[in-house]
């Protein structure tokens, strides 16, 4: 389902125009100011602000998120991994920069008395043959200056400090893809990172903190919202419940933070003491005491939103609960969107329902749900899909396998895709030619040598796992004996194929990392048992103090794949990538206990700024 060909998002529910006769592609090409007919695979869209020009089908994903943002309040990017979705996020905040300083450029060009003095279009000059007066000044890499065009002159601008959550480990990778991507030396657009991770700012040469420390100072002052003194008159003139206002140019701004980071430090840094009113009231008779939250966001995303994917739990919990000022949107990124169950969307959808679109109860002739039902949303409240959900829950558990009815469910739940999520796979075509221009595909198998010295260990561990299986067959068979319906139907023999190899786990970790033989002999005085239950006990802030650490020499310099592995990244340092960038190696595992090994390894003799990527399926 997740694959489905309208989730590229290139037309709209069948019909590939909007109202005014634009298809989402002819859109996409005004915004960025590109020819329609250049589709060529060698084609990249140049943005101001951005160091590495993108493929067209990012650009294209920037637009929809734009729009989509404005429509609905957000949603997911769920590219498939490999296609950049962190490049393109980036590439989403800084085109919303472009955007805000168009927009503030064009309000104080239209404020001038006099015609000489404004150099942007009079509102209503909008047109498909107006042409910014500016339009050389910003040249090419910058939108089409909302002034002359109609795409751009229905975004309003989205003020407010962008925000990412991701997991820890993911920390440095953002703060590599921000060091090479974003051109923070460009002095119109002015793009800053704050790192608001402890563990991932270092000390400077001097030891001082570091200008994109979170705990700076100065970081502390740009993020903090303008403080208003919440009064009958500042609700007429501001038309919001809550005071805080964001500051000028806090779009150029992007804090990284983690889950626990936000929830122990981060959320209540800037939060003050005030008078406040609950969201759904409007007199000034219901003003109390209470905390306003001291910053507005514009922008949240959720990093692998897949991980934490039930509402009000983990970081999608933290993106529902944000400051409401400036009802930012908010985006989960995810290359396995529906990884374990339809459900996979809610955390994400209740926090855009939580924050969108509430609007200011300004507009005292009409009611709240009549200004509400402007937004799409309501289509597809959390609600709606928790009832597809439970229903879809109960035929799994039924067992019937009725098509009608998964169809049926199928129907119902598709809505919520297409109008939520973009996605595009390796396998998506892009104007009749592959998304990205890879490199020819080579296949080769690589047979290493067997290192012999540990036989006799495995050997001895080959009798004690046979022994444990015979162990659980007999359980079986005496569970069959016993008439449990829940056993087969013919005594068990043996087990299957599948089940024998889980079962034999030890054994294929031995023939990657034989020196683990000697470890897991219970005589040994660091002896492991190989389990994932040990392993989490030796994951936190030190993971140095355990016996994969301190035998690391051995187990990687005793293991053919390792040597090879190693020598293998050796080489590919010396060239660069179809882009011209370094090399990426994706290492993929179903042992936790090599993903761990690999990143001790990284991060004790291989250069991190390599980008080795380990993943444990």
């Amino acid at each position: 389902m997740q694959n489905m060909p309208e989730l590229t998002q290139m037309y709209d529910d069948g019909d590939d125009s909007d109202p005014d006769g634009n298809s989402p592609w002819k859109s996409y090409c005004e915004l960025f100011q590109i020819d329609p007919t250049e589709t060529d695979i060698d084609e990249r869209v140049v943005i101001t602000g951005l160091k590495t020009p993108i493929y067209q089908y990012q650009a294209f994903g920037v637009y929809w998120q734009m729009r989509n943002s404005r429509t609905i309040g957000g949603g997911f990017v769920a590219d498939e991994m490999g296609l950049g979705k962190t490049l393109l996020f980036l590439a989403y905040i800084v085109v919303e920069r472009q955007l805000a300083f168009l927009w503030e450029q064009v309000e104080k060009s239209r404020a001038q008395k006099n015609a000489k003095d404004r150099t942007h279009l009079q509102t209503g000059e909008t047109g498909s043959d107006a042409v910014c007066p500016s339009h050389e000044f910003y040249g090419k890499g910058w939108i089409a200056c909302p002034c002359a065009s109609r795409i751009t002159s229905e975004f309003a601008a989205k003020p407010g400090v962008r925000l990412a959550v991701v997991p820890p480990s993911l920390v440095p990778t953002w703060v590599e893809q921000w060091d090479t991507h974003v051109d923070v030396t460009n002095s119109v657009l002015q793009m800053s990172l704050v790192i608001a991770h402890d563990g991932s700012n270092l000390p400077t040469i001097d030891g001082k903190m570091d200008h994109r420390d979170g705990r700076h100072a100065a970081v502390v002052r740009r993020v903090q919202a303008n403080r208003i003194n919440f009064t009958q008159r500042a609700r007429n003139s501001n038309g919001h419940f809550y005071p805080d206002q964001a500051q000028v140019g806090q779009e150029r701004i992007l804090v990284v933070t983690t889950r626990d980071h936000y929830n122990k430090t981060w959320g209540t840094k800037f939060e003050y003491k005030t008078q406040v009113m609950p969201d759904d009231k409007n007199g000034v008779e219901d003003l109390y005491k209470g905390t306003s939250p001291g910053v507005v966001y514009g922008i949240a995303m959720i990093d692998e939103c897949h991980e934490d994917w039930h509402k009000n739990r983990g970081r999608s919990a933290i993106a529902a609960s944000l400051p409401k000022s400036g009802r930012p949107f908010i985006w989960g990124y995810s290359g396995t969107p529906l990884n374990a169950t339809p459900r996979s969307i809610e955390g994400i959808l209740w926090a855009i329902e939580t924050l969108w679109p509430k609007r200011d109860r300004s507009d005292k002739t009409r009611t709240g749900l009549e200004q509400e039902q402007e937004s799409e949303l309501w289509r597809y409240c959390w609600k709606t899909l928790n009832n597809i959900c439970v229903e879809f829950e109960k035929e799994v558990k039924k067992g019937s396998g009725n098509h009608i009815i998964f169809q049926d469910f199928f129907l119902r739940y598709k809505p919520f895709l297409t109008m939520l999520m973009i996605r595009r796979t390796t396998d998506t075509a892009w104007f009749g030619h592959p998304l990205i221009k890879l490199m020819p595909h080579v296949h080769q198998d690589i047979i290493l040598a067997h290192n012999p010295e540990y036989d006799p260990k495995i050997e001895q561990f080959k009798w004690r796992i046979d022994s444990e299986i015979e162990e659980k067959l007999g359980v079986l068979r005496k569970e069959w004996r016993s008439g449990n319906p829940t056993t087969t139907a013919k005594m068990p023999v043996k087990f299957s194929f599948n089940s024998e190899a889980r079962l034999r786990y030890r054994q294929r970790l031995f023939a990657t990392f034989p020196y683990l033989s000697v470890l897991g002999a219970i005589s040994h005085p660091d002896h492991l048992d190989l389990s994932v239950e040990e392993l989490k006990k030796f994951r936190g802030v030190d993971e140095k103090r355990n016996p994969y650490y301190k035998h690391l020499q051995q187990i990687t310099e005793k293991s053919p794949k390792m040597m090879w592995l190693y020598n293998f990244i050796k080489e590919l340092d010396e060239i660069k990538d179809v882009n011209g960038e370094e090399q990426k190696v994706v290492i993929m595992s179903e042992f936790n206990q090599v993903a761990f090994i690999l990143k001790l390894v990284r991060g004790k003799s291989w250069d991190t700024s390599r980008d080795l990527q380990t993943k444990a399926a």
